[in-house]
C-alpha cells in the first residue's frame, strides 16, 4: 500500500512541474543538496547528481544562474531512518511544488533511489520521458557486510600487554543479528624467571554472534558472544629445549562493538570485551634439581579490544 502511495504521488508531482517549464530543449536543473548531520550514510551532492545524470543518460546539471529549474533538498536522520523534503522553483525562483519522501531502515541506499528517480522525473516532465532509464532492481536478498582492517590489544592471555594486527569481517543477514568473524595477530611477547624465560608467538580466530543494542543513523552499538579459538606456540630463552612447543586455546568471549559512522560506507569501530578460556595453558620447565616450574600461565580472564576502520560493503 505505501508504495501505491508513493508513485501515485510521484505522477502528481510531475504533473505540477510540466505546466512552468515545457521546452523542446532538454531541461536544465541546477541542484542544493543538502546532508544534515547525522544523515551522513545517504548521498552526497556529486553522488546524487551522477546517479540523476545516468537515469537521463546526459547532464541534466547547470550553475544556478543558468538553469531553467532550480531543485533544492534536505535529507535528515529521524532516529528510524531518515526524511527527505524536495522543493522546485523557477529560474525566477517561484514555487513549483514540493514532495517529501521517507524511510524506515537505516540503509540510507534505497531511499537514494527513489530521490534519484524523482528527481530525474521532475527534470525529465516537459520531455517525452521515453529516454529515462531505469536502474536494474536493487537485489531484495539485503544482505550488507563490512570489512574492518584493525589494531588489536590483549591483557592476560599472553603475558603482559599484547599487540598485533587484526581483521574482521561483519556479515549482516537479515533478519538474524550480525555474524562477526575475525583473525588477530600477535606480535612476540616474553615471560621471564630469572635467567630462563619464554618467547610466546600467538594466532586467534573467533566467530560471534552480535545482536544490536543500538542502531541509528549515526551510531552503531552491538553486544557479541561467541567462541574464540587460537594456537599459543612457545621458545625457551636460556633454556635447552629441542624444539618449540604449541598449545591450543579455545575461550568463550563477549563484547561490545561500537561503529560510528564517518561518511558513507565508513565507521570507526573500536571493541572492547573478554575471554574465558575453557582450559589454561601454561608452559613450564624442569629445573637443575628436578622439579617443575612454571615460567607462564594464561590468565582466568583476558581483557581483548581493538580500534579500526570499516568499510561497508552495499
Amino acid at each position: 500500500m505505501g508504495r501505491a502511495v508513493f508513485w501515485i504521488s510521484l505522477v502528481l508531482f510531475t504533473l505540477l512541474v510540466e505546466k512552468p517549464v515545457r521546452a523542446e530543449v532538454p531541461l536544465k536543473a541546477a541542484l542544493d543538496w543538502k546532508v544534515t548531520p547525522g544523515a551522513e550514510p545517504c548521498a552526497d551532492q556529486p553522488s546524487l547528481e551522477h546517479a540523476v545524470n545516468e537515469r537521463l543518460e546526459r547532464n541534466a546539471f547547470v550553475a544556478p544562474t543558468d538553469a531553467d529549474l532550480l531543485i533544492d533538498g534536505v535529507v535528515t536522520p529521524t532516529g528510524h531512518g531518515y526524511h527527505v523534503v524536495l522543493r522546485t522553483r523557477t529560474r525566477d525562483r517561484e514555487p513549483i511544488g514540493q514532495r517529501e519522501l521517507e524511510s524506515d531502515s537505516d540503509d540510507c541506499s534505497t531511499l537514494d533511489d527513489d530521490v534519484s528517480l524523482v528527481i530525474a522525473l521532475v527534470i525529465e516532465a516537459p520531455q517525452t520521458r521515453s529516454r529515462l532509464r531505469a536502474r536494474p532492481a536493487r537485489s531484495s536478498t539485503g544482505w550488507q557486510g563490512e570489512i574492518e582492517p584493525s589494531f588489536a590489544a590483549a591483557y592476560g592471555f599472553l603475558p603482559g600487554i599484547a599487540f598485533g594486527p587484526r581483521l574482521a569481517a561483519h556479515l549482516k543477514p537479515p533478519p538474524t543479528p550480525e555474524l562477526v568473524f575475525d583473525f588477530t595477530a600477535y606480535f612476540p611477547t616474553e615471560a621471564d624467571a630469572g635467567e630462563t624465560g619464554v618467547r610466546l608467538v600467538a594466532w586467534q580466530a573467533g566467530a560471534y554472534l552480535c545482536p544490536a543494542l543500538v542502531d541509528v543513523p549515526s551510531v552503531k552499538l552491538a553486544g557479541c558472544g561467541g567462541i574464540a579459538a587460537g594456537l599459543v606456540q612457545a621458545s625457551g630463552i636460556g633454556l635447552d629445549l629441542a624444539k618449540q612447543t604449541t598449545r591450543t586455546v579455545v575461550s568463550v568471549a563477549g563484547n561490545a562493538q561500537l561503529g560510528i559512522v564517518l561518511m558513507r560506507h565508513l565507521l570507526l569501530r573500536p571493541t572492547l570485551g573478554i575471554a574465558v578460556p575453557i582450559t589454561r595453558y601454561r608452559f613450564t620447565y624442569t629445573a637443575a634439581d628436578g622439579s617443575e616450574r612454571e615460567i607462564h600461565r594464561a590468565s582466568p580472564v583476558a581483557v581483548l579490544g581493538s580500534l579500526g576502520l570499516s568499510v561497508a560493503i552495499p
